[in-house]
């Protein structure tokens, strides 16, 4: 009688533990779906976007610089959840971020600078990411109704295609914007080619010296609002996207000198597919022999990794 008891009770907290796991290929209900979706989505009820920057700059050697200013309202504490941490992320050996800073505005007026930023390279011992990394900005003092704003500016070398710049750069975001900016400083002697969305067609352009900048700004655009089966955002949100490449030619040349040494065969591999191919004639079974030696040898093994960042 104990022991069946025992099994009873250890049956039922089994039960009533597990019961809002899902089993392993159960199809959750819609409700659950659009729960784990958009839980960490803000809403116009969390927040609004009060102004938004980002400025680029091209220099003649092909380096870029980006300047980047936010202010926003905080007007959930989720809002102050979000954005308790403002992340920059940056390639540690292609580009430099300075000036991180920041500061919140209470509601009582009062002004509490950040001061802690924290640096993170998740993927250090991976050379396949190629040294991605992270400045973590702590912002203080945040309660329903503050104000936030930031600023940075990262500089960028050249990344090795000469005379190609690309940018994609979206206005829309999670909360409301009430006004949003996106310009591009470059060389007059550099073409640039553009496209945009729920944004005016034709840019502002301003020429001073040498130099001419493109501007797009845009307001009171509506939030993302995420939903199941929904078009693509691309469709009907606000972007801008620029380029000094006008066809994909020019964008295969400029890729030439990347790959064309990676390309190279080497002798070690020369004389693998001449051992592999020398007793055949027939180049469909040549083929074959190569392609079921890579099959069999050589893996390929997919990793797709998010950004996981415990702040201490």
């Amino acid at each position: 009688m104990y022991r069946k008891c025992v099994v009873l009770l250890l049956i039922f907290l089994s039960v009533f533990f597990l019961r809002n796991f899902p089993l392993y290929g159960q199809i959750p209900d819609a409700s659950e779906v659009n729960t784990s979706r958009v839980g960490d989505v803000l809403t116009s009820e969390d927040a609004i976007i009060l102004s938004t920057t980002y400025d680029i700059e091209l220099k003649k050697n092909w380096k870029t610089i980006h300047k980047v200013t936010k202010r926003i309202k905080l007007l959930s504490e989720r809002a102050c959840r979000m954005y308790g941490e403002v992340v920059v992320n940056y390639i540690e050996k292609l580009q430099k971020v300075t000036q991180l800073k920041g500061y919140t505005i209470t509601p009582s007026g009062k002004k509490i600078v950040a001061k802690r930023i924290s640096d993170y390279m998740p993927h250090n011992s991976m050379d396949l990411y190629g040294g991605m990394s992270m400045k973590v900005l702590s912002m203080s003092g945040l309660e329903k109704g503050c104000e936030i704003e930031y600023s940075y500016k990262m500089k960028s070398n050249d990344l090795g295609t000469y005379y190609i710049f690309d940018e994609f750069h979206m206005l829309t975001e999670t909360a409301p914007v009430k006004y949003g900016r996106f310009s591009v400083k470059l060389p007059y002697d550099i073409e640039l080619y553009y496209a945009s969305n729920n944004v005016p067609s034709e840019p502002t352009i301003e020429s001073k010296g040498t130099k001419r900048t493109y501007i797009w700004e845009a307001e009171d655009l509506e939030c993302i609002k995420y939903e199941e089966c929904m078009p693509p955002i691309k469709g009907f949100s606000a972007w801008i996207s620029v380029s000094t490449s006008n066809s994909w030619d020019d964008f295969i040349d400029s890729w030439h000198d990347i790959y064309r040494l990676k390309a190279a065969v080497s002798p070690r591999i020369k004389a693998l597919i001449k051992d592999l191919v020398k007793d055949e004639t027939d180049k469909r079974k040549m083929a074959e022999a190569i392609f079921k030696y890579v099959q069999n040898k050589i893996r390929y093994l997919s990793l797709f990794l998010d950004y996981i960042v415990f702040l201490v």
